[in-house]
């Protein structure tokens, strides 16, 4: 799997419009707008081969961290979508990008998260992730 595979993987199971985005004039824009029953929002792709021994490191970059936080700073529905080889997906709300923009460890990585699923994704899991989404009050 890449993080190309995941958004083709998310594209069709998570049941909202979505628009991949790729916006070189502003730097950290995420990489997906999402919109369902008129809630909003985006979100960031990431993709990590394996679990690390002993952290693990997601590739956000400063400006993308710094987008995310100012966006739910002022109300913006926005999340971090991991993904762990084709084993797991982690949620991480965006106000809480800065936690995981370094290595952090396996234990704090899942203090962070919002919403976590080990194994593969049934459409209840579809569903409780969609649900995550399009409540920005999860975080």
């Amino acid at each position: 799997m890449s993080e190309r595979n995941f958004w083709l993987l998310l594209k069709g199971a998570l049941g909202m419009q979505m628009h991949r985005i790729e916006n070189k004039m502003a730097s950290g824009t995420p990489d997906i707008h999402f919109i369902h029953k008129g809630i909003s929002g985006w979100i960031e792709l990431k993709y990590i081969s394996d679990w690390s021994k002993k952290a693990i490191f997601c590739g956000l970059s400063r400006n993308q961290v710094l987008w995310l936080q100012d966006y739910a700073l002022h109300g913006g529905n926005c999340w971090i979508l991991i993904r762990v080889g084709r084993e797991s997906t982690a949620v991480v709300h965006g106000s809480k990008a800065n936690r995981v923009l370094k290595s952090v460890t396996i234990e704090e990585f899942f203090k962070t998260m919002a919403w976590y699923k080990s194994g593969k994704m049934t459409k209840s899991d579809w569903v409780e992730l969609t649900n995550l989404l399009l409540n920005s009050q999860s975080a």
